[in-house]
């Protein structure tokens, strides 16, 4: 069989597949829909959206219990030191800006908080200096 021939060959083959995949494809079907008259479907959206955001609904889904919250978080190590309380809950580490989150507030060096200025921050620890001493708070993983 030379080349020309299994190209003609191949292609046939693969019309074939195609008309076959498309007609034994099921197709989605579209859900039934009411008649609903086109100046007022607006309004009816506009009623349920009203509804779904009343203060009353709010309020509630606002006093359940949902548990933790997933985003927040809670693996800082805690460092008691002489002036400060201070957690480091997240580091973002690049070369040329470093980002730490103490006390979930975001900080770079030269930052103060709690009266100590951030000096120094690595990928796994933070370096404040406070009263004249440097210290080293870890972000603990776990």
């Amino acid at each position: 069989m030379n080349e020309k021939t299994r190209k003609k060959i191949v292609f046939a083959a693969l019309f074939i597949a195609v008309i076959w995949g498309l007609f034994n494809y099921e197709w989605p079907t579209r859900p039934e829909t009411t008649d609903v008259a086109p100046a007022t479907a607006p309004s009816v959206a506009r009623v349920t959206l009203q509804n779904a955001l009343s203060p009353e609904i709010v309020e509630e889904k606002t006093n359940r219990n949902w548990g933790p919250d997933p985003f927040r978080i809670n693996n800082g190590k805690r460092v008691s030191k002489q002036g400060g309380n201070w957690v480091v809950t997240g580091i973002l580490y690049n070369t040329t800006a470093p980002l730490a989150y103490i006390n979930s507030t975001p900080l770079r060096i030269g930052d103060t908080i709690d009266n100590a200025r951030v000096v120094g921050i690595e990928r796994t620890h933070v370096v404040l200096k406070y009263n004249g001493r440097d210290h080293k708070i870890y972000f603990s993983e776990g």
